[in-house]
């Protein structure tokens, strides 16, 4: 017999890739049952719905990329070029690209909703802001710094975009180029 917590592991799984493929709108409970082989009944027998279940997979990737990627670049006491070039190549990771490209994504989707998953996805956001400035802080001027950490999240962003759906890895190696240059 299935344990419950190894259901509803399952649930936030299915539910996590189906987010990911088809978006939050398009992704129904019963399209989640499905994939997990339940019932409609059966899964709501684990989750309380399905804003809940987003926000528990909000916070699960979230956490993941704290520990992953933020966390080790806050501890690192390197150079900013450095410190970007392994930024780079921890979300270069599939399960970090994967991850961040899920939280982007569901941010567009979500972004003129006010719920409590926007609430966390603007938390993901603030997040890198905080890191990338940390990152930048002893290189330029405050106002020049805003332009460098909007710059580097576009950079990133649209390369974690295209890496993954395009399936190249290729993108997150030639942004960190350019990525580089603003760090120059």
């Amino acid at each position: 017999m299935v344990k419950p917590n190894q259901t509803y592991t399952a649930i936030l799984s299915a539910a996590h890739q189906l987010f990911l493929n088809q978006g939050y709108y398009n992704t129904s409970i019963a399209d989640i049952a499905q994939v997990c082989n339940l019932s409609k009944a059966s899964l709501y027998h684990h989750i309380i719905n399905k804003e809940a279940l987003l926000c528990d997979i909000i916070k699960r990737a979230h956490d993941q990329l704290n520990t992953n990627v933020f966390t080790p670049i806050l501890t690192l006491k390197e150079d900013t070029q450095t410190a970007l070039l392994h930024l780079c190549d921890l979300l270069n990771k599939s399960c970090n690209k994967n991850t961040a490209f899920l939280l982007m994504r569901l941010h567009v989707e979500l972004k003129t909703a006010s719920n409590p998953p926007v609430q966390l996805l603007e938390k993901y956001f603030n997040d890198w802001e905080m890191l990338l400035e940390k990152i930048f802080s002893e290189q330029v001027s405050a106002a020049a710094q805003r332009d460098q950490i909007d710059n580097t999240l576009s950079l990133l962003h649209g390369a974690i975009t295209f890496s993954v759906v395009r399936s190249d890895v290729k993108n997150l190696d030639h942004a960190k180029s350019f990525i580089c240059r603003l760090a120059s």
